[in-house]
């Protein structure tokens, strides 16, 4: 007995460390590789079509299930007239950005047009295929370089944002989204209802720009 009390502390500590390297050694063992991370903002969202518009994806890309995974987030509500209303979301979407984590930005209009100027979505004439500006130009949504550059001389003035789909009444047009169809299998599983339009677009710093070009093209035929 008194061995058993003696040894009894140093045995509880190995049983727990095995525990703790078992624990991480199933979690790299299960843990995937991200082949696509999609963010929605401001969705309405059906659980069941988002998870097989992100498996009917990979299995047309031919992506491994087994070794990747299609993530296609949709918890991120905003306030289009004041994102930072919403700072606990805002900051979420952010550090995501921030880190890498995201390859493609999308939201109701209005909050695109927000983060358009929050220089974070990727000039489309820069990534997108020839046959792809060709075919999407009609969809196409853009900013105002011109009036990011006031908006820079002039922080914290009040400044209204350009309407999207006019370039013809910009400066400096860039397109940096794509408008989808309220009827295509994007707006189907992510954005149900929503009557002022949806914009998907790639992040500056997508680290899988292929699979972002190809989910583009997956969800506008």
């Amino acid at each position: 007995e008194h061995i058993l009390t003696y040894f009894r502390l140093p045995i509880v500590i190995t049983v727990i460390f095995l525990a703790v390297i078992g624990y991480y050694a199933i979690h790299l063992a299960t843990v995937k590789d991200v082949a696509l991370s999609v963010v929605c903002m401001n969705t309405h969202a059906d659980s069941e079509a988002v998870e097989n518009l992100a498996a009917g994806f990979a299995e047309e890309a031919e992506i491994d299930p087994k070794e990747y995974e299609v993530q296609i987030a949709t918890d991120f509500m905003l306030d289009s007239e004041d994102p930072s209303m919403d700072y606990t979301s805002m900051q979420a979407v952010d550090v995501r950005i921030a880190a890498n984590a995201v390859d493609l930005l999308a939201g109701d209009l209005n909050i695109a047009t927000v983060y358009f100027y929050r220089e974070v979505y990727e000039d489309l004439n820069r990534v997108l295929t020839e046959q792809q500006k060709a075919k999407y130009a009609e969809y196409f949504l853009y900013m105002d370089m011109a009036v990011m550059r006031l908006m820079s001389d002039e922080e914290g003035e009040t400044i209204r944002l350009p309407d999207p789909t006019k370039p013809e009444e910009m400066e400096e047009p860039v397109p940096v989204a794509l408008l989808v169809n309220g009827d295509s299998i994007f707006a189907d599983a992510c954005y149900r209802n929503m009557s002022n339009g949806i914009a998907i677009g790639i992040v500056v710093n997508a680290k899988n720009l292929e699979n972002a070009l190809a989910f583009l093209d997956h969800i506008m035929q």
